[in-house]
């Protein structure tokens, strides 16, 4: 669920988790199942990215428009890897169109199951 609140912000709760500091945390897929739902959403929520929206996550500090982009385009490719992938799948492997270290990398067998 996202909120848009006055046209400058949008409040994205877990859609996009960060660490205090702003490194992005390995998205909760909670199993393949979900993947297709998760795309979906994430895909959705590039028409927020725009520098004047100020982004509002659950979890991390607050993100300009623009870098919101940068962060969902890496969740997106993590995700289709683990679409795409015929069983398990590394965490290399799942990560290696992304332009960024996840926190989080323990989490990755269980949601690549």
């Amino acid at each position: 669920m996202l909120v848009k609140i006055n046209d400058k912000f949008i409040h994205v709760a877990d859609e996009v988790m960060l660490t205090n500091d702003g490194k992005p945390l390995l998205p909760g897929l909670e199993g393949r199942h979900v993947l297709q739902r998760q795309l979906d959403s994430w895909n959705y929520m590039k028409g927020y990215c725009k520098p004047e929206i100020t982004i509002i996550c659950g979890h991390g500090p607050v993100m300009e428009g623009g870098k919101l982009e940068k962060d969902l385009q890496n969740r997106i490719e993590y995700a289709k890897a683990i679409m795409e992938a015929n069983g398990a799948i590394s965490y290399e492997d799942a990560t290696k169109n992304c332009h960024c270290d996840f926190v989080g990398k323990p989490w990755h067998d269980h949601f690549a199951r």
